[in-house]
């Protein structure tokens, strides 16, 4: 029964959060991105023996997740930190 009422908490609290967004209208990528990838994917095929272009983009990721990792580890410990009485 509290565990349902906790969960319901934060679902309201996500979609008062989300409400702005949901207000928007629904959009649609435009095609000529699509293409420009594809294009891009047959530009970088030709480079594939030499630079593992996987690996690479592989390599970044990891790299972002880190770093999202540890910006939100800062900005939690901000947070406490404006907490009064928590050191």
């Amino acid at each position: 029964m509290i565990i349902d009422a906790i969960l319901y908490a934060i679902y309201l609290f996500i979609g008062l959060i989300t409400s702005p967004l949901q207000l928007l209208s629904d959009v649609s990528v435009n095609s000529n991105i699509a293409i420009a990838i594809n294009t891009a994917n047959g530009y970088l095929q030709g480079l594939k023996p030499i630079l593992p272009i996987d690996t690479l983009v592989a390599i970044i990721l990891i790299y972002l997740g880190i770093e999202v990792l540890v910006f939100s580890y800062k900005m939690i410990m901000w947070g406490l930190r404006k907490i009064p009485g928590i050191s």
